[in-house]
């Protein structure tokens, strides 16, 4: 409200959100100056802010007055497939039922072998049903559903989330980092540290480096630092630079300077071997997990899942049966 425009929120915070500010209709500025039209979402993510999730996000737009659609409290339907599908294979005045049949046949293959995603809101429920009842009940991908439990039954996984609902799948892969030692006490829980810091030196940085920690390249100007260490401590910004110097033997014999942007402390598992985890949880037949990443997830995120997508499948392990060995808990 400080600078000289007359705007309009023309797209904002409508009735339902019952919003207090940036609503639509709200006028905004000096009322000094052009006028203008504003679309302003400051707050696209909210369920992911509240379960402290990333890729929340704020998004806003100006624009003369008159060139912004204003259309209040309006959700849009979309709808998304993968690739190599004919053009316009799918309709959104189509019924749910048609569009899984259309898919299906495009795709050479059965209803219920198709994924769904949606997302959890009550005005999905019908299209929720409509899925289940042309997939055979499988229920394609959860979104944001917290699962508190699961069994196994046959060649089944049952998953039980806290919602209430229970799903079933073929294999069940857990990553939930230390939450993996609620299923195997021969995992450990050790503390990672991150610093978001700002050092010309490290700014040309193309790809993650490890050792005794990492430094990954600049997202905002900022190269993220981190290691882990088998006991919790004072976790401060008076101290954390002689910490980062001493964790990292990356940096060499070089005096390192750099200032401080951000810090983040918390817990991670991690084999007693520490080595990464990727393998069937023990005593269960169809459910994997991957884990103990420590530092180096950025390099090794991606292989373990190869390795736990080849075994769900049955195919050949790309990894020696010495070293797989080493990877199962």
């Amino acid at each position: 409200n400080k600078i000289d425009i007359k705007g309009r929120v023309v797209i904002g915070e409508g009735e339902m959100d019952e919003a207090p500010m940036l609503f639509i209709g709200e006028n905004v500025g000096t009322g000094i100056g052009e006028e203008i039209d504003i679309a302003v979402d400051p707050l696209e993510g909210t369920n992911f802010t509240a379960k402290n999730l990333p890729n929340a996000i704020s998004v806003l737009a100006v624009t003369r007055k008159g060139d912004l659609l204003s259309a209040p409290d309006t959700y849009m339907e979309k709808i998304a497939v993968g690739p190599d599908l004919p053009n316009n294979l799918l309709d959104l005045d189509n019924s749910v039922e048609k569009n899984i049949k259309l898919l299906a046949e495009a795709k050479n293959t059965q209803p219920d072998k198709l994924t769904a995603c949606v997302l959890k809101r009550s005005r999905h429920d019908k299209i929720i049903q409509s899925l289940k009842t042309k997939t055979k009940g499988r229920p394609g991908v959860i979104l944001n559903e917290k699962f508190v439990s699961f069994t196994e039954e046959k060649n089944k996984v049952e998953v039980h989330f806290k919602s209430g609902l229970s799903k079933s799948y073929d294999a069940l892969a857990v990553c939930t980092g230390k939450g993996l030692k609620d299923f195997n006490d021969n995992l450990k829980v050790s503390y990672g540290q991150m610093a978001g810091i700002s050092n010309k030196d490290l700014f040309n940085i193309k790809m993650p480096l490890n050792h005794q920690g990492y430094i990954i390249p600049k997202v905002n100007g900022t190269n993220w630092i981190g290691s882990t260490y088998e006991k919790s401590t004072d976790f401060k910004k008076e101290n954390i630079e002689e910490k980062v110097k001493l964790n990292h033997a990356i940096f060499g014999n070089k005096d390192m300077s750099f200032k401080i942007q951000d810090l983040w402390e918390g817990e991670r598992v991690s084999a007693k071997n520490n080595l990464p985890i990727a393998s069937k949880i023990p005593g269960a037949k169809n459910i994997y997990c991957i884990g103990g990443l420590g530092s180096r997830g950025l390099s090794y995120a991606p292989f373990l899942a190869e390795i736990v997508s080849s075994a769900i499948q049955d195919k050949q392990i790309p990894l020696g049966k010495e070293i797989f060995t080493l990877l199962n808990i």
